[in-house]
C-alpha cells in the first residue's frame, strides 16, 4: 500500500510542477466522509479522517482545469457478535477498514461574483487505489485495487484578500468497486481547506 501512495503522490506532484500563463489556484483541504449506499453496511461510521491537495490554471473565462490528490481513511469497530462465513462461524469484534488514494483530473467553474464569496462547480475523475481490510479474531482478509472514481462537487471560496481564501465544499463520491457487503464505494463528502492564487506567471 505505501509504494502505490508514493507512485500517486509523485504522479501527482509531478502533474502540478507544469507553469502556464495566467491564474493559478492551490488548495490544501481537510476532508471528511460519510459513507452511503451498501457501502454503509461495510462500514457506517463517519470519517473524520483525510485530506485533499490540488492545482488549477485558468484555461477560459471562469473556468480552470486541473489535478487534485485526495486520501481518505474510512474504519470501524462492530460489536462482538456471531458472523457466519462459508466453511464456519466465529464470534468476536469486527473492524472494517477502506483506504482511499485519489488521483483525479479536475474541471472547475466558478460564477461571477461581485462579493468576497464565489460560488464554484467541478467534476473530478480519476484513478483510484483502495485498499479494503476486514479483521475478525485470526482472520484478517485484505484486498486492493485500482479502478476509476468520479466526484461531482458543489463549493464556495471566501476570500481572505486578493491571494488567499478559504475553500468550503461538499462532493459525491463513486468507485464501482465490490467487496464483501458493497456493491460500489459511494459517500458524500464535506471539507474546508486553504486556498492561494497566484498570478505571477
Amino acid at each position: 500500500m505505501i509504494n502505490n501512495m508514493k507512485k500517486l503522490v509523485l504522479v501527482s506532484l509531478s502533474m502540478m510542477c507544469f507553469v502556464s500563463f495566467g491564474q493559478r489556484i492551490y488548495n490544501f483541504n481537510y476532508s471528511t466522509g460519510m459513507p452511503i449506499g451498501t457501502y454503509s453496511d461495510y462500514v457506517s461510521e463517519y470519517s473524520w479522517q483525510g485530506f485533499e491537495v490540488g492545482y488549477q490554471k485558468d484555461v477560459g473565462t471562469n473556468l480552470t482545469l486541473g489535478f487534485s490528490y485526495r486520501w481518505q481513511k474510512f474504519y470501524e469497530k462492530k460489536d462482538r457478535a456471531t458472523y457466519e462465513f462459508e466453511n464456519g462461524a466465529i464470534t468476536s469484534n469486527l473492524y472494517t477498514y477502506s483506504f482511499i488514494n485519489n488521483l483525479n483530473v479536475t474541471l472547475n467553474y466558478y460564477m461571477d461574483n461581485a462579493s468576497r464569496i464565489t460560488p464554484y462547480f467541478s467534476l473530478a475523475a480519476g484513478p483510484a487505489f483502495v485498499e479494503n481490510r476486514l479483521v475478525i479474531g485470526f482472520i484478517d482478509l485484505d484486498d486492493s485495487s485500482w479502478k476509476i472514481g468520479m466526484s461531482p462537487q458543489v463549493g464556495v471560496i471566501m476570500d481572505i484578500n486578493d491571494s488567499f481564501g478559504i475553500d468550503l465544499k461538499c462532493n459525491y463520491n463513486y468507485l464501482p468497486l465490490q467487496y464483501q457487503r458493497f456493491s460500489s464505494i459511494q459517500f458524500v463528502g464535506a471539507s474546508i481547506g486553504l486556498v492561494w492564487r497566484d498570478s505571477s506567471f
